[in-house]
């Protein structure tokens, strides 16, 4: 069950529930719900990738990679070196995400990536820009 602690009524409701949990003595998990990354965050960072590995010739899915591991998201397990994954950051980590990945882009490779704001001043020509770089082959770009 989850409360908004924001509410009284809920705050109420959540109080009363623990209570009888309490008195059944049973085992319970209780965790904080965090807001996963919006469709709208999801879609700029796309965006971003997309810009960012057309700028250099490279695949949407080698961009992220690239991306990834020259701002440190990545983890070592059993010895091998894994991408850390952008679909499990909260609203907040995936902003920082972006704003490293914005900075980074600007100053080491003086690519400049739009705001947010920007961007949707200017989606449909973005859009197309983007479509017509879907296309091209990268393979014969070395």
């Amino acid at each position: 069950m989850k409360y908004n602690l924001e509410r009284s009524y809920d705050v109420q409701r959540a109080n009363e529930y623990l209570s009888k949990l309490t008195k059944d003595k049973v085992c319970i998990e209780l965790k904080k719900v965090v807001r996963k990354r919006t469709n709208l965050q999801n879609s700029y960072l796309h965006v971003l990738f997309s810009l960012w590995g057309d700028k250099f010739g490279l695949y949407l899915s080698e961009a992220k990679q690239t991306v990834k591991e020259e701002l440190g998201y990545t983890y070592t397990k059993k010895g091998r070196v894994f991408l850390m994954q952008t679909s499990i950051m909260d609203t907040k980590q995936l902003t920082v995400f972006i704003d490293k990945f914005r900075d980074w882009s600007s100053i080491e490779c003086k690519h400049y990536l739009p705001s947010p704001e920007e961007y949707y001043l200017d989606q449909i020509r973005i859009d197309n820009e983007i479509e017509i770089y879907k296309n091209l082959d990268y393979t014969q770009k070395q």
